[in-house]
């Protein structure tokens, strides 16, 4: 059997985690635990799990899988359905502010080079002096 070769990186798609749309995702888990009236604390002792996992599936820093999904969605109450729903809404959203913003013309940042000149002691006039501590040499010991 033949392997196949990778994928040059330029070719690979993005994870899905990186993408702007995966907010509305972690923003409609808290939005809902929120609407339930639920801490995170209470969330994660109706879960079985800690308030850290509650945090970070929140904040992104977790991801869940289809059953913890579910497990979390009707914790709070609520159905597939209606989270399916907020979700789309907040992924079109995204999509829409995402599209106004980069069919703007926007011009790209021009740096201009600062033109110093030495002093009679050495210093560059224009730049600011570092700090006194930033002298200093550390201590031998």
């Amino acid at each position: 059997m033949k392997r196949l070769k990778p994928k040059a990186p330029s070719k690979t798609a993005q994870k899905s985690h990186y993408r702007a749309e995966y907010k509305a995702i972690h923003q409609t888990l808290r939005e809902m635990r929120l609407e339930a009236g639920l801490t995170q604390i209470d969330l994660a002792e109706r879960l079985g799990r800690s308030q850290n996992f509650v945090s970070q599936a929140e904040l992104g820093y977790k991801r869940l899988d289809g059953l913890q999904l579910w497990d979390w969605v009707h914790a709070c109450g609520s159905d597939m359905e209606q989270f399916g729903k907020t979700v789309e809404a907040g992924i079109r959203e995204v999509r829409k502010t995402t599209a106004s913003t980069s069919s703007q013309v926007q011009q790209p940042a021009t740096r201009t080079k600062k033109s110093t000149s030495k002093t009679k002691t050495g210093t560059a006039r224009g730049k600011i002096a570092p700090s006194p501590r930033a002298k200093r040499k550390p201590v031998r010991g």
